[in-house]
């Protein structure tokens, strides 16, 4: 980024650094944040599941117009008039 040449001509390098300890829970945190994730992000549907899911605005479905809609009886005893 060029504004940032403003600040300073050096550039460091950043890295994330993580440890965990032995055993069975650890290994599956690792084998789902560094296997399984990256793996999901690749597929598509997924990505589009995840952006959907985590929308800063939610995502309202638009109403369908009434005219495609059945009309809908009010009560059982309605529907069972209407059967016989």
């Amino acid at each position: 980024m060029a504004w940032k040449e403003d600040w300073s001509r050096e550039i460091r390098s950043h890295v994330w650094v993580y440890l965990f300890q032995r055993g069975i829970i650890p290994r599956m945190i690792h084998l789902i944040k560094f296997k399984l994730f990256p793996y999901l992000k690749k597929i598509d549907w997924v990505h589009r599941l995840q952006e959907n899911l985590f929308a800063k605005e939610p995502r309202v479905p638009s109403p369908k117009p009434s005219s495609t809609l059945p009309p809908q009886p009010e009560s059982p005893e309605e529907t069972r008039k209407e059967a016989a």
